[in-house]
């Protein structure tokens, strides 16, 4: 279908339409698999002439990878907020293995374009984080089980400014996890010249002369450490030309900075120690990254948080989905599933608590009247952050958070108590920081409207949908349909749907409804009794 009604995506920057040569221009010659909208441009230079002298001449290893339509995307204000695309790629075992030889033996890898360098700098990246998971913590455990299975997972935006370890022995962990014959992952990476990043995989790159303002240039300014300005100055001056059908280079790291990545400390992979060892030898300590533990009530609640952990924080992050006071049940699998698919797409492992609505409901005896941000929500809080605490303490977490301090109709002291308080039963930290400024709640409904997030009208417990409903009724607006409402769709129109002044006026009014409830539920009681009697 795609052969008969489908063209060539050539870049829109030619500013021209697809001609016939594209067929066969805009293809590399070793090209294999369909997947891929754009063309990897370095290596269109390479004939089939050409690349059969390079394989006669120097080992070969292939990466498949899947080019998004978002490498055309430009960079239109500061890299930092730069909301980078995703890509597939893959790699086989004999790649993998390929990659150990050569560094083992210090011969240089050669990416051919940035988009495989990239790619390669990924799959590191990726098998790092699957060899930190301890046989003690239960965290990653299902993003181990994945990777045995060829399924590396996802790498989000801003990773890589960590530490480093041994390549040779990261790659060799990987293939000791896992049998696969194929790794397969997607990847999100953004590689700049921040001062944190350093590639670890690749020494030199095949490359084209970029757009300014592309992410790709950001790259190879990183590669050269600051200097692709005065390199592109020279390729002006020659009148070399630019983009996809233009002329390429061949780039090398300087030899500056392989002496000083050689000199950089390492963390290495602990070997040779049985469980209770390795525990104790991966105990947290200041230079560590913080392992923690997100209860998230749901996805619209939990995007900007764990983006502001894991990609300005450097956090390690898991989901822990707690939370029995959802009713019905319907709308608690719905928020749970698509929490769990959000997690799955930023490779962040998710961790399915137990259903447990009785014990909730035990525990709310006698609260059923109590107000929004009243007793009852502090009972609730305490329950679910009681729970996250005992979790992270038994599987080797240091921190817990939890996705309610970012929502608008939560009273943050109270949820932050809660947090202190089941923390400290543990001697866990309890991240406080203030969830709720102005960027991140303005980011938290871009990220909704973005994934088109179910957007849930009532905080989940029975007596809040009452509540609401009852709320609606005085105001002439139809009830609520748990697990039918509507999506995110318009950052700044979902935004002044619960603004400041929206809930504050909520709130003013919420205790008059709990007893005005509370009389209508005892009128009911008594007209009941007496039919009876």
């Amino acid at each position: 279908l795609l052969d008969v009604c489908g063209e060539v995506p050539v870049p829109p920057y030619l500013g021209r339409s697809v001609e016939a040569s594209d067929d066969e221009d805009y293809q590399t010659t070793y090209a294999s698999e369909q997947g891929s909208v754009a063309a990897p441009t370095a290596g269109l230079h390479f004939t089939g002439e050409h690349w059969a002298r390079v394989q006669n001449n120097f080992e070969t290893a292939r990466v498949t990878l899947h080019v998004g339509a978002g490498t055309f995307r430009p960079v239109t204000g500061s890299i930092d907020e730069h909301d980078m695309h995703a890509e597939r790629f893959s790699v086989t075992r004999a790649t993998v293995e390929a990659l150990i030889a050569a560094k083992r033996d210090g011969r240089s890898i050669v990416a051919v374009g940035t988009t495989s360098c990239r790619a390669l700098e990924s799959l590191y990246l990726l098998a790092v984080k699957i060899a930190s998971i301890t046989p003690c913590a239960m965290k990653g455990q299902e993003l181990r089980k994945r990777a045995v299975l060829g399924d590396l997972g996802a790498l989000p935006q801003w990773s890589g400014r960590g530490d480093r370890p041994d390549v040779v022995q990261t790659f060799e962990s990987l293939l000791q996890t896992s049998p696969a014959d194929t790794f397969a992952a997607s990847t999100s990476l953004c590689i700049t010249n921040d001062g944190r990043w350093r590639f670890s995989v690749v020494d030199a790159l095949v490359t084209n002369f970029h757009h300014p303002d592309s992410t790709l240039l950001h790259l190879v300014d990183a590669f050269l450490a600051g200097k692709a300005r005065d390199l592109y100055r020279r390729a002006l001056a020659g009148d070399y030309r630019f983009l996809s059908y233009g002329d390429a280079c061949y780039l090398t790291r300087s030899m500056d900075e392989h002496a000083a990545a050689a000199v950089e400390p390492r963390t290495e992979r602990v070997a040779g120690l049985g469980a209770e060892e390795q525990c104790a030898a991966a105990a947290p300590n200041e230079t560590e990254r913080p392992k923690v533990l997100l209860h998230s009530c749901c996805a619209p609640c939990s995007g900007a948080m764990i983006e502001e952990m894991v990609e300005k924080q450097d956090a390690d992050v898991t989901i822990f989905f707690y939370n029995p006071n959802i009713h019905p049940r319907a709308e608690y699998e719905l928020r749970k599933r698509e929490n769990e698919e959000y997690a799955r797409r930023l490779g962040v492992p998710f961790v399915d608590g137990d259903y447990d609505p009785d014990e909730w409901y035990k525990r709310a005896r006698g609260m059923e009247f109590s107000p929004e941000r009243g007793s009852r929500c502090t009972m609730c809080f305490d329950m679910r952050m009681d729970r996250t605490a005992l979790y992270a303490h038994e599987w080797g977490f240091s921190h817990i958070a939890t996705t309610n301090s970012t929502s608008r109709w939560k009273d943050e002291q109270q949820v932050d108590d809660s947090g202190r308080r089941a923390a400290a039963k543990y001697d866990l930290t309890y991240m406080d920081d203030d969830w709720k400024t102005d960027v991140m709640t303005a980011r938290k409904y871009e990220i909704n409207a973005q994934q088109s997030f179910y957007k849930q009208e009532y905080c989940g417990c029975s007596f809040s949908l009452r509540d609401n409903n009852f709320h609606r009724a005085k105001e002439g607006l139809d009830p609520i349909k748990p697990a039918q409402g509507d999506v995110y769709s318009d950052p700044l129109a979902d935004a002044a749907e619960e603004s400041p002044e929206v809930v504050d006026a909520f709130f003013r009014d919420a205790p008059a409804f709990s007893e005005e409830l509370r009389g209508v539920y005892k009128t009911r009681r008594r007209a009941r009794d007496a039919s009876v009697s």
